[in-house]
């Protein structure tokens, strides 16, 4: 797929000194923040080729309900339930012989964990895996070009921050851009990206919270 128009404003935004970061305002209170997004190649047990893993660090920083109304009655007040870490990769596909080398094609993945409960003031971190196959068939950085990590708890979405988007997103314009790539890109690359109980155990994963079980239903 063709993208141009997010490569033109990338190169656009960086001109523009004196344009409104995307940033700037205040952060209101929220029950969970990111840390730090790291990616890095692993070996994973019954993998013949390297796996791109990416890392989501999070801290768990009050009860949701308690933000809302600090008078509010909840069972677990130093307990962050349901953490919902949803991430977009975007990477720059190498140009196929019919692309000019102007017009640069990108190819996204998403994929989705709901932590179960994280205590407050803990750190933790969830992975996503990007199997090598893909990674070698296709030519694919260990890094990519654009990536955002969406997070909400108790179905309430939290602000975005800049720990949570890459360095290059960083006005309005552009994150819309960014999110219009990942959702064009998620149904035709659905399943693709690998979360952490996708795969073997992997030795080189830190450990990380307890994950929900998303393939039951609740009463």
């Amino acid at each position: 797929m063709n993208f141009t128009p997010f490569a033109r404003a990338a190169v656009v935004c960086s001109l523009l000194v004196f344009a409104p970061s995307l940033f700037a305002q205040q952060k209101k209170a929220v029950p969970v923040e990111v840390t730090y997004v790291k990616f890095s190649e692993a070996d994973v047990m019954g993998s013949m080729l390297k796996m791109n893993r990416m890392e989501v660090r999070l801290r768990a920083l009050a009860n949701a309900k308690l933000i809302e109304d600090p008078k509010a009655v909840v069972p677990n007040k130093d307990w962050v339930d349901r953490i919902k870490v949803t991430v977009n990769t975007i990477y720059e596909a190498p140009a196929g012989p019919d692309t000019k080398k102007t017009d640069p094609q990108f190819v996204s993945y998403r994929a989705a964990v709901t932590i179960m409960t994280m205590e407050k003031n803990s750190q933790g971190s969830v992975f996503f895996y990007l199997p090598g196959e893909i990674v070698k068939r296709d030519r694919l950085k260990k890094e990519p070009y654009a990536y955002i990590v969406d997070i909400e708890v108790d179905g309430v979405a939290v602000e975005t921050t800049k720990e949570m988007v890459s360095k290059n997103v960083n006005t309005a314009k552009l994150l819309a851009q960014v999110k219009e790539i990942a959702d064009r890109g998620a149904s035709d690359n659905a399943g693709v990206l690998r979360t952490q109980n996708q795969i073997p155990f992997s030795p080189g994963q830190p450990s990380s919270p307890t994950l929900l079980r998303e393939d039951t239903t609740r009463m």
